[in-house]
Protein backbone atom coordinates (compact mmCIF):
# COMPACT_ATOMS: atom_id res chain seq x y z
CA UNK A 1 0.00 0.00 0.00
CA UNK A 2 1.46 3.41 -0.94
CA UNK A 3 2.27 5.84 1.85
CA UNK A 4 -0.15 8.75 1.99
CA UNK A 5 -0.62 11.46 4.60
CA UNK A 6 -2.54 13.78 2.28
CA UNK A 7 -5.30 15.59 4.24
CA UNK A 8 -7.76 14.85 1.44
CA UNK A 9 -7.23 11.10 1.76
CA UNK A 10 -6.89 10.50 5.52
CA UNK A 11 -10.15 9.55 7.23
CA UNK A 12 -9.14 7.41 10.21
CA UNK A 13 -6.21 7.71 12.64
CA UNK A 14 -5.28 5.35 15.46
CA UNK A 15 -3.03 6.55 18.29
CA UNK A 16 -1.58 3.89 20.60
CA UNK A 17 -0.60 4.65 24.22
CA UNK A 18 -1.54 1.82 26.55
CA UNK A 19 -0.39 3.55 29.76
CA UNK A 20 0.55 4.64 32.35
CA UNK A 21 -1.71 7.34 33.79
CA UNK A 22 0.41 10.42 33.08
CA UNK A 23 1.45 9.30 29.61
CA UNK A 24 -2.17 8.69 28.59
CA UNK A 25 -2.91 12.34 29.35
CA UNK A 26 0.32 13.75 27.87
CA UNK A 27 -0.14 11.98 24.54
CA UNK A 28 -3.43 13.78 23.88
CA UNK A 29 -1.64 17.15 23.72
CA UNK A 30 -1.31 16.95 19.94
CA UNK A 31 -4.79 15.60 19.13
CA UNK A 32 -6.14 19.08 18.39
CA UNK A 33 -3.35 19.52 15.84
CA UNK A 34 -4.33 16.25 14.14
CA UNK A 35 -7.94 17.43 13.95
CA UNK A 36 -6.89 20.74 12.42
CA UNK A 37 -4.62 19.08 9.87
CA UNK A 38 -7.12 16.40 8.87
CA UNK A 39 -10.55 18.03 8.82
CA UNK A 40 -13.27 15.50 9.62
CA UNK A 41 -10.84 12.76 10.63
CA UNK A 42 -11.92 10.13 13.17
CA UNK A 43 -9.33 9.68 15.94
CA UNK A 44 -9.33 6.40 17.85
CA UNK A 45 -7.26 6.07 21.01
CA UNK A 46 -6.03 2.62 22.09
CA UNK A 47 -5.41 2.50 25.84
CA UNK A 48 -5.79 0.18 28.81
CA UNK A 49 -9.36 0.39 30.03
CA UNK A 50 -8.38 1.27 33.60
CA UNK A 51 -7.17 4.67 32.34
CA UNK A 52 -10.41 5.63 30.58
CA UNK A 53 -11.42 8.13 33.28
CA UNK A 54 -8.46 10.32 32.35
CA UNK A 55 -9.55 10.96 28.77
CA UNK A 56 -13.18 9.80 28.45
CA UNK A 57 -14.45 13.34 27.79
CA UNK A 58 -11.58 14.50 25.62
CA UNK A 59 -13.02 16.74 22.86
CA UNK A 60 -10.65 15.44 20.17
CA UNK A 61 -11.07 11.69 20.70
CA UNK A 62 -13.89 10.12 18.69
CA UNK A 63 -13.53 6.47 19.70
CA UNK A 64 -11.67 4.35 22.23
CA UNK A 65 -10.36 0.81 22.02
CA UNK A 66 -9.33 -0.96 25.20
CA UNK A 67 -7.07 -3.64 26.55
CA UNK A 68 -7.90 -5.05 29.98
CA UNK A 69 -5.74 -8.10 30.68
CA UNK A 70 -2.32 -7.84 32.33
CA UNK A 71 -1.08 -11.43 32.30
CA UNK A 72 -1.85 -15.06 31.61
CA UNK A 73 -3.32 -16.77 28.59
CA UNK A 74 -6.18 -14.27 28.44
CA UNK A 75 -3.59 -11.50 28.00
CA UNK A 76 -2.21 -13.09 24.82
CA UNK A 77 -5.64 -13.95 23.45
CA UNK A 78 -6.82 -10.40 23.98
CA UNK A 79 -3.78 -9.04 22.12
CA UNK A 80 -4.33 -11.37 19.20
CA UNK A 81 -7.97 -10.29 18.97
CA UNK A 82 -6.93 -6.63 19.16
CA UNK A 83 -4.44 -7.10 16.33
CA UNK A 84 -7.21 -8.53 14.15
CA UNK A 85 -9.63 -5.78 15.17
CA UNK A 86 -7.15 -3.04 14.28
CA UNK A 87 -6.51 -4.65 10.90
CA UNK A 88 -10.24 -4.73 10.13
CA UNK A 89 -10.65 -1.03 10.94
CA UNK A 90 -8.44 -0.08 7.95
CA UNK A 91 -6.78 2.95 9.51
CA UNK A 92 -5.04 5.42 7.21
CA UNK A 93 -2.51 6.41 9.87
CA UNK A 94 -1.36 4.54 12.98
CA UNK A 95 0.83 6.44 15.46
CA UNK A 96 2.74 4.21 17.87
CA UNK A 97 3.41 6.59 20.73
CA UNK A 98 4.61 3.95 23.15
CA UNK A 99 7.34 2.13 21.21
CA UNK A 100 6.83 -1.27 22.87
CA UNK A 101 7.13 -4.66 21.18
CA UNK A 102 3.38 -5.18 21.59
CA UNK A 103 2.46 -1.76 20.19
CA UNK A 104 4.80 -2.33 17.26
CA UNK A 105 2.98 -5.57 16.51
CA UNK A 106 -0.33 -3.70 16.47
CA UNK A 107 1.17 -1.06 14.21
CA UNK A 108 2.79 -3.44 11.74
CA UNK A 109 -0.20 -5.71 11.28
CA UNK A 110 -2.59 -2.77 10.96
CA UNK A 111 -1.37 -2.44 7.36
CA UNK A 112 -2.13 1.28 7.62
CA UNK A 113 -0.92 3.39 4.72
CA UNK A 114 1.25 5.37 7.17
CA UNK A 115 2.69 3.61 10.24
CA UNK A 116 4.53 6.14 12.36
CA UNK A 117 7.17 5.52 15.03
CA UNK A 118 10.60 6.66 16.08
CA UNK A 119 13.61 6.21 13.85
CA UNK A 120 16.50 4.13 15.23
CA UNK A 121 14.33 2.34 17.75
CA UNK A 122 14.36 -1.43 18.10
CA UNK A 123 12.45 -3.14 15.27
CA UNK A 124 11.82 0.19 13.59
CA UNK A 125 11.31 -1.62 10.27
CA UNK A 126 7.64 -1.90 11.25
CA UNK A 127 7.30 1.83 10.60
CA UNK A 128 7.18 3.19 7.07
CA UNK A 129 7.17 6.77 8.36
CA UNK A 130 9.98 7.35 10.85
CA UNK A 131 10.19 10.37 13.13
CA UNK A 132 13.35 11.94 14.49
CA UNK A 133 13.59 12.51 18.22
CA UNK A 134 13.89 16.21 19.01
CA UNK A 135 15.67 17.93 21.90
CA UNK A 136 14.87 17.20 25.55
CA UNK A 137 11.88 19.13 26.86
CA UNK A 138 8.64 18.55 28.75
CA UNK A 139 7.33 15.16 27.75
CA UNK A 140 4.00 16.45 26.40
CA UNK A 141 5.91 18.66 23.95
CA UNK A 142 8.27 15.80 23.01
CA UNK A 143 5.31 13.82 21.72
CA UNK A 144 4.85 16.33 18.92
CA UNK A 145 8.02 14.86 17.35
CA UNK A 146 5.96 11.91 16.11
CA UNK A 147 3.57 14.07 14.10
CA UNK A 148 6.20 16.26 12.44
CA UNK A 149 6.40 13.86 9.45
CA UNK A 150 2.72 14.68 8.86
CA UNK A 151 3.63 18.29 8.18
CA UNK A 152 2.50 19.48 11.60
CA UNK A 153 4.68 22.02 13.40
CA UNK A 154 4.39 22.20 17.19
CA UNK A 155 3.03 25.30 18.87
CA UNK A 156 1.10 26.23 22.02
CA UNK A 157 -0.97 23.35 23.35
CA UNK A 158 -3.27 22.42 26.20
CA UNK A 159 -3.61 19.30 28.30
CA UNK A 160 -7.33 18.63 28.46
CA UNK A 161 -9.17 17.15 31.42
CA UNK A 162 -12.85 17.78 32.14
CA UNK A 163 -14.11 17.44 35.71
CA UNK A 164 -17.60 16.03 36.25
CA UNK A 165 -20.04 18.23 38.15
CA UNK A 166 -20.84 15.34 40.48
CA UNK A 167 -17.19 15.35 41.57
CA UNK A 168 -17.35 19.08 42.33
CA UNK A 169 -20.45 18.44 44.45
CA UNK A 170 -18.74 15.57 46.30
CA UNK A 171 -15.85 17.87 47.18
CA UNK A 172 -17.98 20.89 48.06
CA UNK A 173 -20.09 18.73 50.39
CA UNK A 174 -16.93 17.46 52.08
CA UNK A 175 -15.55 21.00 52.43
CA UNK A 176 -18.81 22.16 54.03
CA UNK A 177 -18.87 19.17 56.39
CA UNK A 178 -15.28 19.76 57.52
CA UNK A 179 -15.86 23.54 57.73
CA UNK A 180 -12.73 24.27 55.72
CA UNK A 181 -12.23 27.65 54.11
CA UNK A 182 -8.97 28.02 52.18
CA UNK A 183 -6.49 25.16 51.91
CA UNK A 184 -3.51 23.76 50.05
CA UNK A 185 -3.05 20.13 49.06
CA UNK A 186 -0.10 17.83 49.68
CA UNK A 187 0.14 14.58 47.73
CA UNK A 188 3.10 12.76 49.34
CA UNK A 189 2.66 9.34 47.77
CA UNK A 190 3.94 7.66 44.63
CA UNK A 191 3.87 4.12 43.26
CA UNK A 192 7.65 4.53 42.86
CA UNK A 193 9.36 4.68 46.25
CA UNK A 194 12.44 6.60 45.12
CA UNK A 195 10.20 9.39 43.78
CA UNK A 196 8.81 10.12 47.26
CA UNK A 197 10.26 13.08 49.15
CA UNK A 198 10.92 12.37 52.82
CA UNK A 199 7.61 12.42 54.70
CA UNK A 200 9.17 14.11 57.74
CA UNK A 201 10.30 16.96 55.49
CA UNK A 202 6.83 17.17 53.97
CA UNK A 203 5.30 17.48 57.42
CA UNK A 204 7.80 20.12 58.57
CA UNK A 205 7.28 22.18 55.43
CA UNK A 206 3.50 21.85 55.64
CA UNK A 207 3.52 23.10 59.24
CA UNK A 208 5.52 26.20 58.30
CA UNK A 209 3.38 26.87 55.22
CA UNK A 210 0.14 26.54 57.19
CA UNK A 211 1.42 28.96 59.83
CA UNK A 212 2.68 31.54 57.34
CA UNK A 213 -0.26 31.38 54.93
CA UNK A 214 -3.12 30.69 57.38
CA UNK A 215 -4.16 27.79 55.15
CA UNK A 216 -5.14 24.25 56.13
CA UNK A 217 -3.02 21.40 54.75
CA UNK A 218 -5.16 18.71 53.09
CA UNK A 219 -3.31 15.44 52.53
CA UNK A 220 -4.38 13.73 49.31
CA UNK A 221 -3.91 10.00 48.84
CA UNK A 222 -4.60 7.10 46.52
CA UNK A 223 -5.38 3.64 47.88
CA UNK A 224 -1.72 2.57 48.00
CA UNK A 225 -0.64 5.94 49.45
CA UNK A 226 -2.90 6.21 52.47
CA UNK A 227 -0.18 5.40 54.99
CA UNK A 228 2.00 8.22 53.63
CA UNK A 229 -0.81 10.71 54.19
CA UNK A 230 -1.61 9.37 57.65
CA UNK A 231 2.04 9.62 58.67
CA UNK A 232 2.26 13.17 57.33
CA UNK A 233 -0.76 14.21 59.38
CA UNK A 234 0.62 12.51 62.51
CA UNK A 235 3.94 14.30 62.16
CA UNK A 236 2.41 17.66 61.27
CA UNK A 237 -0.25 17.76 63.96
CA UNK A 238 -2.51 20.81 63.87
CA UNK A 239 -3.79 22.59 60.76
CA UNK A 240 -3.84 19.35 58.79
CA UNK A 241 -6.62 17.07 57.60
CA UNK A 242 -6.99 13.89 55.59
CA UNK A 243 -8.65 14.24 52.21
CA UNK A 244 -11.71 12.03 51.73
CA UNK A 245 -11.42 8.92 49.58
CA UNK A 246 -11.42 10.16 45.98
CA UNK A 247 -11.60 8.87 42.47
CA UNK A 248 -9.27 10.52 39.96
CA UNK A 249 -12.05 12.92 38.97
CA UNK A 250 -12.85 13.77 42.59
CA UNK A 251 -9.16 14.38 43.26
CA UNK A 252 -9.12 16.82 40.33
CA UNK A 253 -12.16 18.60 41.78
CA UNK A 254 -10.42 18.84 45.15
CA UNK A 255 -7.36 20.38 43.52
CA UNK A 256 -9.51 22.92 41.66
CA UNK A 257 -10.86 24.08 45.02
CA UNK A 258 -7.38 24.44 46.53
CA UNK A 259 -4.87 27.27 46.51
CA UNK A 260 -1.93 25.09 45.52
CA UNK A 261 -0.70 21.50 45.15
CA UNK A 262 2.63 20.21 46.46
CA UNK A 263 3.56 16.78 45.13
CA UNK A 264 6.23 14.43 43.86
CA UNK A 265 7.05 13.85 40.21
CA UNK A 266 4.15 11.81 38.86
CA UNK A 267 0.77 11.69 37.17
CA UNK A 268 -0.90 14.05 39.66
CA UNK A 269 1.52 16.75 38.50
CA UNK A 270 0.36 16.39 34.88
CA UNK A 271 -3.28 16.35 35.97
CA UNK A 272 -2.70 19.64 37.77
CA UNK A 273 -1.25 21.07 34.54
CA UNK A 274 -4.40 20.06 32.69
CA UNK A 275 -6.75 21.78 35.14
CA UNK A 276 -4.65 24.90 35.75
CA UNK A 277 -3.83 24.49 39.45
CA UNK A 278 -0.77 26.15 40.96
CA UNK A 279 1.73 23.38 41.62
CA UNK A 280 5.16 22.76 43.11
CA UNK A 281 6.66 19.38 42.27
CA UNK A 282 9.69 17.90 44.04
CA UNK A 283 12.15 16.07 41.81
CA UNK A 284 14.79 13.63 42.98
CA UNK A 285 16.36 11.22 40.48
CA UNK A 286 14.13 12.18 37.55
CA UNK A 287 14.98 15.13 35.32
CA UNK A 288 12.44 17.98 35.44
CA UNK A 289 13.51 18.95 31.92
CA UNK A 290 11.60 15.84 30.81
CA UNK A 291 8.79 15.70 33.35
CA UNK A 292 8.07 19.15 34.77
CA UNK A 293 5.29 21.19 33.12
CA UNK A 294 6.93 24.42 34.34
CA UNK A 295 8.49 25.30 30.97
CA UNK A 296 5.11 25.29 29.20
CA UNK A 297 2.63 26.14 31.97
CA UNK A 298 3.05 29.27 34.07
CA UNK A 299 1.07 27.81 36.99
CA UNK A 300 3.77 25.19 37.53
CA UNK A 301 7.00 25.27 39.50
CA UNK A 302 9.44 22.66 40.69
CA UNK A 303 12.41 22.14 42.99
CA UNK A 304 15.37 20.05 41.89
CA UNK A 305 18.94 19.68 43.12
CA UNK A 306 21.02 18.46 40.20
CA UNK A 307 23.95 17.72 42.52
CA UNK A 308 21.81 15.31 44.51
CA UNK A 309 20.34 13.20 41.72
CA UNK A 310 20.18 9.94 43.66
CA UNK A 311 17.59 7.21 44.17
CA UNK A 312 19.08 6.53 47.61
CA UNK A 313 18.48 9.96 49.17
CA UNK A 314 14.80 10.68 49.74
CA UNK A 315 15.61 14.20 50.82
CA UNK A 316 16.48 15.00 47.19
CA UNK A 317 18.92 17.66 48.40
CA UNK A 318 15.89 19.95 48.83
CA UNK A 319 15.47 21.76 52.13
CA UNK A 320 12.29 22.57 54.01
CA UNK A 321 13.20 26.24 53.80
CA UNK A 322 13.45 26.12 50.01
CA UNK A 323 9.99 24.60 49.70
CA UNK A 324 8.42 26.98 52.21
CA UNK A 325 9.92 30.07 50.56
CA UNK A 326 8.84 28.99 47.07
CA UNK A 327 5.34 28.08 48.28
CA UNK A 328 4.75 31.48 49.87
CA UNK A 329 6.04 33.18 46.69
CA UNK A 330 3.75 31.10 44.46
CA UNK A 331 0.74 31.69 46.70
CA UNK A 332 1.33 35.44 46.36
CA UNK A 333 1.46 35.34 42.55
Amino acid sequence: MPITTDPDEVRKILVIQLGPFGDILLTTAYFEYLKNRYIGVEITYLIKKKYLAIVKDHPYVDRFMFLEKDNGLSYYLERIKMTIKIRKQKYDIVIDQQNLISTKIFTFFSKAAARIGYKNSRLDFVYNVKAERGPKRYNAAVRFDLIKPLGISPGPYQLVYKINQQSFKYVSDWIAKEKINRFFVISPGSPVNWKKWNIKLYAQAAAHIAKKSKLIAVWLWARSEKNDALEGIRLMGENSIMAPPTSLDQAAALLRNSELLICNDGGINHLAAAIGVKTIALFGATDPLDWSPAADFKTHHHLYNQENNSKKDNGFGITVEELVDLTIKVLDE
